[in-house]
């Protein structure tokens, strides 16, 4: 059974990964890997806590194997994602298996 790629005209989103690098005298250090043909799907949700209602925000990136760049990007919790201005971290990060080999990633950021 071949499983196709997510068809390119899905991936229209762009993000930038940053991979920790260390830290310095103002915190934490980070690579940047800008992803191209990525899907990025946001959620709302509002969260109860306590007396208080608080919004919260984050959704899924779909990073494609094959069409997605640059390939062979490996993603985990210890990321973050900038996506416009906006900085996310990296809540979980599950690859999806093919027949053989990892066919796409989601990446749940919150």
């Amino acid at each position: 059974m071949n499983i196709l790629p997510i068809p390119k005209r899905l991936l229209t989103d762009s993000a930038v990964l940053l991979i920790p690098e260390g830290k310095d005298t103002f915190g934490d250090r980070y690579g940047e890997v800008k992803l191209e043909n990525v899907r990025i799907c946001f959620e709302r949700k509002v969260r109860l806590s306590g007396h208080d209602t608080v919004p919260t925000s984050g959704g899924t990136l779909y990073f494609d194997c094959r069409n997605s760049s640059p390939i062979n990007t490996r993603f985990d919790t210890k990321m973050k994602l900038k996506i416009g201005e906006n900085r996310f971290r990296i809540a979980a990060a599950k690859p999806v298996k093919g027949e053989s080999q990892i066919h796409h990633w989601e990446i749940t950021f919150v």
